[in-house]
């Protein structure tokens, strides 16, 4: 009896420890595939002679409202889920005036689910402060083939925003949530009350336009907003103090 069981732990031990070794083996091949990403292109983004997709626009420098030349900007397909297969489609760069154009086959898609997405690359310039370079995300279909996919890109220069906020007199609060944005919807951050608070919270934003602050206290008889905004130049970090 006593043989027994010792062989059924080991057994189980045994199982134990072949599932870590796939897990191991699994996270290995990822690793791989996810260094691998942007090496090697599927498509020239020239060639294609039927059922084509067309992606073209401009690049634009967000504060000057002009377009990027020389930039780089590479597309990939993302199949759906937390691993899904990412395949790096190519790259092409921008024109002197900052147009780009992109070719490839729209047919090798056509029953495949996912989406595109783009990222562009220009010195020190981004786009958003969680995915530096993701530019755009598009869904394509054969409505498409053949026709030009016009998508204007934006990428922005980098500043740093130090927001202070001070909640002293107000400290009933349930929630005080704080959000900004330069023009590509908004970010922010979520404190529990009730309770004082005295911080500085520095976030990355756009330089040479305007930054927009919004602040809401809410809850347990309290409804406070308040709005702010600033332009901090390129390069540099800006300063805002909002009380409550």
């Amino acid at each position: 009896m006593l043989g027994k069981r010792i062989l059924y732990i080991y057994q189980m031990l045994n199982a134990i420890k072949n599932n870590l070794l796939h897990i191991l083996f699994a996270g290995i091949v990822l690793l791989g595939y996810s260094c691998n990403k942007g090496k090697n292109p599927k498509f020239d983004g020239v060639t294609c002679n039927s059922k084509c997709y067309i992606l073209t626009g401009l690049l634009l420098d967000s504060a000057l409202n002009k377009g990027i030349a020389n930039g780089e900007i590479k597309f990939y397909f993302k199949q759906p889920g937390l691993i899904g297969i990412t395949d790096y489609l190519g790259k092409v760069n921008t024109d002197g005036a900052g147009n780009y154009r992109f070719v490839m086959p729209g047919v090798v898609y056509q029953y495949v689910s996912g989406h595109f997405y783009a990222e562009a690359f220009k010195g020190d310039l981004f786009h958003d402060p969680f995915y530096k370079n993701r530019v755009a995300s598009f869904s394509l279909d054969s409505t498409n083939y053949d026709i030009p996919f016009v998508k204007n890109l934006l990428l922005f220069k980098p500043a740093t925003l130090k927001l202070r906020i001070i909640a002293s007199a107000v400290t009933g609060f349930r929630f005080l949530t704080i959000y900004y944005g330069y023009g590509i919807g908004s970010n922010g951050y979520v404190f529990n009350g009730p309770r004082s608070i005295d911080t500085v919270l520095t976030f990355k934003t756009a330089g040479d336009i305007r930054t927009f602050i919004k602040v809401d206290a809410k809850g347990n008889n309290v409804d406070i907003t308040k709005y702010d905004t600033i332009q901090i130049p390129a390069n540099a970090i800006g300063q805002v103090e909002m009380r409550f």
